[in-house]
């Protein structure tokens, strides 16, 4: 934008310039034609001394000059802009998905803060300790976190009258234990845990 700013300010005093020469030579009475060739070869002494002569034909010589920068200077802006105009483009594109990063960030770093946060949950028909592993740990290997909490483990074998992790029914309120609670020996003792239990192998 900087440069396309001083090649427009170029332009703008080489137009300046042009008017003013206009209007000089209007007012001593000389005819000058658009392109400045007009008064080559043309006899200015009636209205111009010798001086004045040399220093009008030194300024259409300077003006010719200006029209040359003028037109090149078109050209230029004219290519500035297109590529100004695919910078903004692109710059639209990068922040739509800066946007994007930033509301992603935001959801995880939500989702982090729900998993760390211990809550209790209220068993419905259906439910498993595998599903609440997924939903607040990520990864259905983490159930016995949930199951390693004594209170977890009383209230199921109170209801059940079995210390088992798959038998779990309506109405037992279990504590969803934050997954900081936990080290990663613990986190890697539990997905053995849960491999050699359901036979699914080692990661």
């Amino acid at each position: 934008m900087k440069v396309r700013d001083n090649i427009t300010k170029e332009v703008i005093e080489i137009l300046l310039i042009a008017v003013l020469l206009g209007l000089l030579l209007s007012n001593v009475g000389c005819t000058v034609s658009r392109e400045c060739g007009g008064v080559r070869g043309r006899d200015l002494s009636p209205c111009l001394s010798k001086e004045r002569q040399e220093m009008v034909l030194g300024w259409c010589e300077e003006a010719e000059e200006l029209r040359k920068k003028l037109a090149t200077s078109e050209g230029v802006i004219a290519g500035f802009s297109k590529k100004v105009q695919e910078f903004e483009d692109l710059a639209d594109v990068l922040r739509d998905e800066l946007m994007y990063k930033d509301f992603r960030i935001k959801e995880l770093e939500a989702e982090c803060e729900k998993r760390a946060v211990v809550e209790y949950v209220e068993i419905t028909e259906g439910d498993w300790l595998s599903k609440f592993a997924s939903d607040f740990y990520g990864d259905v290997r983490l159930w016995p976190f949930i199951w390693w909490d004594e209170g977890n483990r009383e209230a199921i074998e109170v209801a059940t009258g079995q210390a088992n992790p798959d038998l779990i029914v309506p109405g037992i309120s279990l504590l969803i234990p934050a997954q900081s609670n936990y080290s990663k020996e613990q986190k890697g003792a539990a997905v053995r845990w849960h491999n050699q239990r359901y036979e699914c192998g080692a990661d």
